[in-house]
């Protein structure tokens, strides 16, 4: 899957990972509830993405790795898809919290939000051990 169409599916207009490190880091740190840890733990794994497939793009049509190369270019895609995964999910992790939050504060289903909140940074873990397959 293309890097487009993983944004496209995923409908992220206006995503927390367009921002820049210093206005995300600053909305860290703002006396808001989200972005948080779940928002964090997915850029977290996005970094960790985008190193994997450093090494893959660097090892990638050296002479001394082409025995290797067709596995490093698969490696390098999957970390692609896989970061792009993990960019949408800093907004969803934001998003479900402040569902929460609404659903508290407008007496809406909590038990449900909380369920979807919990389960987000869940999915991001779940994901994680996908980096090291």
């Amino acid at each position: 899957m293309r890097s487009e169409e993983v944004k496209d599916d995923m409908m992220a207009d206006d995503m927390m990972a367009d921002e820049s490190i210093k206005n995300f880091l600053d909305s860290l740190a703002a006396k808001t509830p989200t972005p948080g840890g779940g928002s964090v733990a997915a850029l977290s794994a996005a970094i960790a993405c985008s190193l994997a497939e450093m090494v893959c793009n660097l090892t990638i049509g050296k002479k001394k790795y082409e025995n290797v190369e067709k596995e490093m270019m698969e490696g390098a895609e999957k970390m692609r898809v896989l970061r792009e995964k993990f960019l949408f999910r800093i907004d969803e992790d934001a998003k479900a919290f402040d569902d929460v939050m609404r659903a508290y504060k407008e007496g809406g289903d909590a038990q449900k939000a909380l369920k979807k909140a919990a389960s987000v940074p869940y999915d991001t873990a779940k994901n994680c051990l996908s980096i090291i397959d």
